[in-house]
């Protein structure tokens, strides 16, 4: 059975001495503003780990902003997360793995054309894998998560893990540049729900009916689906004390087995007044 999971991470830039994408050092004059080192492509594979076995929150209840973790390296993180992953199913491997990057820093953007390879070849050593794909997009696909005034990157990570051992010790890797979006390089059934909010709305209630409408949009359009997974990317409100709510609202439509996160904007993509964000959701 393929346990399938795709998750979001966006850090904003600042100046700086360099930072660490995929695990990969890359010499800039930016970094991340972030709690840890705050590389998005880990944190995306992460949340997305914790997302294939059901894991009740995200990288942010696993890794608070705490002291513990100021600073904390993200390739730290995501081996932790795999012991995680390991004592919920056991032997495991990666049989598809898609990281897909987009930043609005062209310095940056360089820079991570020249290190796909790198940047893939950590990962395969990172997991077992059987299929991996390393790219950079000059867009996320998500209008309401994109803003060229503010400097950024974004990772979207989508994998499919499976109980056993890969049929190859080598990863099958792939690297690519691409003047599609993120989104649309990203294969299987995708479903996207955005929302744009103004002061004086009651922004759960609107984020509740945007889920009713995904939700039962989703049971019509893939019936055949019995897993859902579920990224909610919004500023504002914090969803994490309405998760059990959230959660009840899932199977309320009948689906039992799903994967519920939550991420912020940083207020990329919000205009004016406006609070923007999106709902994505990935049946199988």
């Amino acid at each position: 059975m393929k346990l399938a999971s795709l998750s979001y991470d966006l850090h904003r830039l600042q100046p700086g001495k360099g930072l660490r994408i995929g695990g990969v050092p890359l010499e800039v004059p930016l970094s991340f503003i972030a709690h840890s080192d705050g590389d998005p492509l880990l944190h995306s594979l992460i949340d997305s780990l914790l997302g294939s076995v059901n894991f009740r929150g995200d990288i942010g209840t696993l890794f608070p902003e705490t002291p513990e973790w100021k600073g904390a390296d993200s390739l730290k993180l995501l081996r932790l997360t795999k012991e995680i992953v390991n004592r919920a199913l056991g032997h495991w491997f990666v049989k598809s793995l898609q990281s897909i990057l987009v930043t609005t820093e062209d310095r940056l953007f360089s820079a991570l054309e020249r290190n796909l390879n790198a940047i893939a070849d950590l990962l395969a050593e990172e997991l077992k894998v059987e299929e991996l794909e390393v790219g950079l997009a000059h867009s996320l696909g998500l209008p309401p998560l994109e803003d060229r005034e503010i400097p950024y990157v974004q990772a979207l990570t989508q994998l499919s893990l499976e109980r056993g051992e890969p049929s190859s010790s080598r990863a099958r890797k792939r690297v690519l540049v691409s003047k599609k979006s993120a989104l649309s390089l990203l294969r299987g059934n995708h479903m996207i729900k955005d929302l744009t909010f103004h002061e004086g709305q009651d922004k759960l209630e609107l984020i509740l009916k945007a889920m009713k409408s995904l939700l039962s949009r989703a049971r019509e359009s893939f019936k055949s689906c019995k897993r859902i997974d579920l990224t909610l990317i919004f500023q504002v409100p914090k969803l994490a004390p309405h998760r059990e709510m959230l959660e009840s609202l899932v199977k309320e439509w009948g689906f039992r087995d799903f994967s519920l996160k939550f991420r912020t904007n940083e207020g990329v993509g919000d205009v004016g007044r406006g609070m923007r964000g999106v709902i994505i959701a990935l049946l199988t």
